[in-house]
């Protein structure tokens, strides 16, 4: 049943795109003219794409399927809070640092460190933040200082002050 599905279908083709066939049939309707398009490349990836397009479907539904159950058991495993650990690495750390403990309400650590390429002196700001701060934090930056380099990480449990207990055993 397959084999013939494919093999009729194929063939459909055939009729639809020959040079008395009904895409010409309906060109010449419409006063524009027949085209050649059997036997050319265009047919053929025409051919192949309606063809195989049913077996792709499959393998594509099933990508989808396994990345939403992905992210549906960590959802259950992790539950709904959400933490980024952000780095700031920047030359004027003060305006920043004045968002994150007076506007955010946070605490972080500030890291001395030299860059790699220049070896120029650098402050880096370490913060952990929950969703709804390192969104507000990340719109924020660009307006406090537009060159910092800023990598956000996902974390996946935070343990101390501000956030979950750290356990007694």
């Amino acid at each position: 049943p397959m084999w013939m599905n494919f093999l009729i279908r194929t063939y459909a083709w055939r009729v639809i795109l020959q040079d008395k066939g009904i895409l010409n049939g309906g060109l010449a309707l419409l006063g524009l003219g027949p085209i050649h398009v059997i036997g050319t490349e265009t047919a053929v990836i025409i051919g192949m794409v309606y063809d195989y397009l049913p077996y792709m479907i499959l393998p594509i539904y099933s990508v989808i399927i396994i990345f939403i159950e992905g992210k549906f058991i960590n959802l259950v495993v992790d539950g709904m809070k959400s933490y980024r650990t952000v780095f700031i690495i920047t030359d004027n750390p003060e305006p920043i640092r004045d968002y994150i403990i007076n506007n955010l309400k946070r605490g972080g650590t500030c890291i001395t460190g030299s860059g790699l390429y220049k070896g120029n002196e650098r402050k880096m700001l370490y913060v952990s933040l929950n969703r709804t701060d390192m969104i507000k934090l990340r719109s924020e930056l660009y307006h406090i200082d537009p060159k910092a380099f800023v990598n956000i990480m996902e974390s996946s449990e935070i343990l101390g002050e501000g956030f979950r207990r750290l356990p007694q055993e």
